[in-house]
């Protein structure tokens, strides 16, 4: 499977959205990742809900809703109205409810993901593999764009591949927290799916969109991976 990039979409220019969401399906991003926070499971508070509603209008692109909240099952109906490809929440926010979350997605369709926090292991979701079409490893802390990135958590893709290959498991794995030119050579040693790219990667750079996409590319890790 070839290397997928997807944009963090709390990190671009919200004065000039529509025209970046637009450059991102152009310079051939992948898919959009959409943070949503309470400010209680992390201490901020990002995107609201229906704003999903008018990038759907703009923009084509898949997106893949992140909950980062304390009660994500609260959000679940007021998600799957609109045109989403996969909502991933912690399972540390409410354990005693990720089956069934897991199932009301599939029962509506909606790809259903697991998002695990840096400190968390992969032993704690392992029952739940088999069921979830993506795991999303964070490499920062959730709740803020910026952080510094955790490379001892790599080794649960590792984790994570190794079950997936001995289940025959179909689960993809994202990689999300300070994805960029500094950090990528090694996350790919890991042979992750799919990277988010955030303020680090692709938003803060002062070049433009356009030429900090390129760059990432042109990494000997990343074009091996094309």
């Amino acid at each position: 499977m070839s290397i997928l990039f997807s944009a963090s979409v709390m990190c671009a220019d919200f004065t000039d959205l529509k025209n970046q969401l637009k450059k991102l399906e152009e310079i051939g991003i992948h898919r959009l990742h959409y943070d949503i926070m309470d400010g209680i499971f992390v201490p901020n508070i990002t995107l609201g809900i229906d704003m999903i509603r008018d990038i759907t209008k703009v923009c084509s692109l898949p997106i893949d809703v992140h909950l980062m909240v304390t009660e994500p099952a609260n959000f679940l109906e007021m998600l799957i109205k609109y045109k989403i490809d996969s909502i991933s929440f912690h399972v540390e926010s409410n354990p005693n409810e990720a089956f069934r979350m897991v199932d009301w997605l599939h029962d509506h369709n909606i790809k259903a993901g697991i998002a695990i926090s840096p400190i968390t292991p992969v032993s704690q979701i392992e029952l739940i593999l088999g069921r979830v079409d993506i795991i999303t490893v964070m490499t920062v802390d959730p709740g803020f764009a910026g952080q510094h990135f955790i490379p001892v958590v790599l080794k649960k893709i590792d984790a994570l591949r190794k079950i997936r290959e001995e289940n025959n498991f179909k689960y993809t794995i994202m990689v999300d927290g300070s994805v960029n030119l500094k950090t990528i050579p090694e996350i790919m040693t890991h042979s992750p799916d799919i990277l988010i790219l955030g303020n680090s990667g692709l938003f803060g750079d002062s070049e433009g969109l356009e030429a900090a996409y390129k760059k990432i590319l042109t990494l000997p890790e990343v074009k091996t991976s094309l």
